[in-house]
């Protein structure tokens, strides 16, 4: 994304690429290796939709974050060769393994962290589909280490991210929430949202 470069990548060489970009190396293997599951899922999926395009996917969060080569070298440096060999067992023993639902590749979607739920695709996206139901994920506090997070806006940036009039003081107005109780439609000083576009407004 970053160059607008099209690039050609081995399949397995960019599950490899996926896994160091969506999950600390520090995982255990077994995590690893249901990530690289789910990755391969993904962009079976991807490729199946984007035939009419001239590339399969991004290398953001837009799809999945990939990392290449170079930039492992640098990011891990000295541990390079230790972390390159134990994602490189994760991609050998989970090697062409993907999801099916009613002999169809499944849409793969991955997150880091819950609320201690997980959602209903349909409260999501446009469609509610059967594999992508909520279940509970109540270990997330724990584990997670972006369970409790913030960011910091100035009201002025704030405004400005939403696209809405400078005002000093902000309200907010929850309109409707999803089955799980998460924040489905809202209004920021009378202007209505999706949580969604508040989202991707604000990163």
């Amino acid at each position: 994304d970053s160059t607008e470069e099209i690039i050609s990548v081995p399949f397995e060489e960019y599950i490899k690429g996926v896994l160091a970009g969506e999950m600390p190396i520090s995982f255990n293997i077994e995590a690893l290796k249901a990530q690289a599951v789910a990755a391969r899922s993904y962009v079976l999926k991807k490729m199946e939709t984007a035939k009419e395009k001239e590339y399969d996917v991004v290398d953001t969060v837009m799809n999945q974050v990939y990392l290449d080569e170079e930039t492992l070298k640098e990011r891990w440096k000295e541990k390079y060769i230790e972390n390159n060999n134990k994602l490189k067992e994760v991609i050998i023993e989970t090697k062409g393994e993907y999801l099916t639902y009613d002999n169809q590749i499944v849409e793969a979607f991955f997150f880091s962290t819950s609320t201690g739920k997980t959602e209903n695709s349909g409260e999501v996206f446009m469609t509610q589909l059967p594999y992508l139901t909520s279940v509970d994920s109540t270990w997330d506090e724990e584990v997670s280490p972006v369970f409790n997070d913030s960011v910091e806006y100035s009201v002025s940036d704030f405004c400005t991210k939403l696209n809405i009039p400078y005002k000093e003081n902000i309200t907010i107005e929850i309109l409707k929430t999803t089955s799980t109780g998460r924040i489905k439609n809202l209004k920021i000083n009378n202007k209505e949202f999706s949580a969604n576009e508040v989202v991707n407004a604000l990163k």
